[in-house]
């Protein structure tokens, strides 16, 4: 009964998840730096920008890009990393360094400062 019971929940969530992505919602985690969640009320009229992914907890999101300030420090980044040839230590040691912060106002580390980013 148990197993049953999962096999068609989860046939229930994958439909679900289908059905939002269709629609052109983002599934998964929290966007990256650079990039907020809009909060969609129903009827599919834009509602707001909420600060954090936390705040999505009532209803689906939109993608969309962040402030001024992250996009261009996302297109200097994507700059040192493809035409500059830098690493994403370099990168990220040069954002602390100027005292920029990452994600959730954090410095920044060698992974989250290229892979969090979207492409220009």
């Amino acid at each position: 009964m148990a197993a049953e019971y999962s096999r068609e929940l989860s046939v229930k969530v994958f439909s679900s998840q289908c059905r939002l992505i269709e629609l052109g919602f983002r599934q998964g985690g929290a966007p990256g730096y650079g990039l907020r969640s809009q909060l969609i009320a129903i009827r599919r009229r834009k509602a707001a920008w909420p600060r954090r992914a936390e705040e999505l907890a009532d209803g689906p999101g939109h993608p969309g890009p962040g402030s001024q300030n992250e996009i261009e420090v996302g297109q200097k980044i994507y700059t040192r990393f493809v035409s500059d040839k830098q690493t994403e230590r370099e990168i990220a040691e040069q954002l602390n360094g100027a005292g920029i912060l990452g994600e959730h106002g954090r410095p920044w580390t060698r992974t989250p400062s290229i892979r969090c980013l979207p492409t220009p």
